[in-house]
């Protein structure tokens, strides 16, 4: 039974990190779950690596790797939402939808060519697509009112900043210390 839930979007410091988040025009450039189980012990993290949708120990997380960090609980449970997106997890990275999505900003950014359809691979996702569809689930009502002021939250061209933006300003979030140990550095 999980505890505690916390969303935690990341700076990082890699080279591929910086690209990403000028690219995106973004702080973040990766955004992960953190849960506190008492079946499974301790701390655990459903986090998007490389090769896809895994769930791992917290202290192998992507909050080990250097870098900045804000850490965001919910004002409900979202223990029903953790359970239905979890049969995501084994999903592959959709490394084909994140370079054409980059390819589709930067011919927006530079060229203000708007290409309107993004790219998804079936059964994969990246970091956001898998967070934005957890926050989806677990707050429908938080979502719809946000995207009425005129956000829209959709997983396929969702930051990981709107996701921040969405937890910071929709009021059903607040943010938190970081609940662990090590880090993770917060602000």
């Amino acid at each position: 039974m999980s505890e505690r839930i916390v969303i935690v979007p990341i700076e990082t410091s890699e080279w591929w990190a910086k690209l990403i988040r000028w690219v995106l025009q973004s702080r973040w450039n990766h955004i992960f779950i953190l849960f506190e189980d008492s079946t499974l012990g301790g701390w655990w993290s459903i986090d998007i690596r490389n090769d896809g949708v895994h769930v791992i120990a917290a202290e192998k997380s992507s909050l080990t790797r250097l870098g900045k960090a804000e850490f965001y609980e919910c004002n409900h449970s979202l223990l029903p939402a953790l359970q239905q997106s979890r049969k995501l997890v084994g999903s592959g990275y959709d490394w084909l939808g994140l370079s054409m999505n980059l390819f589709r900003l930067l011919l927006w950014r530079f060229l203000k060519i708007k290409w309107l359809k993004p790219v998804h691979s079936l059964g994969r996702m990246t970091c956001v697509e898998y967070v934005t569809t957890f926050l989806r689930i677990g707050c429908p009502v938080a979502i719809d009112k946000y995207e009425k002021e005129g956000t829209s939250l959709e997983p396929a061209v969702t930051r990981p900043q709107e996701d921040r933006d969405f937890m910071s300003d929709s009021g059903a979030f607040y943010e938190v210390e970081n609940p662990l140990k090590f880090g993770g550095a917060g602000e």
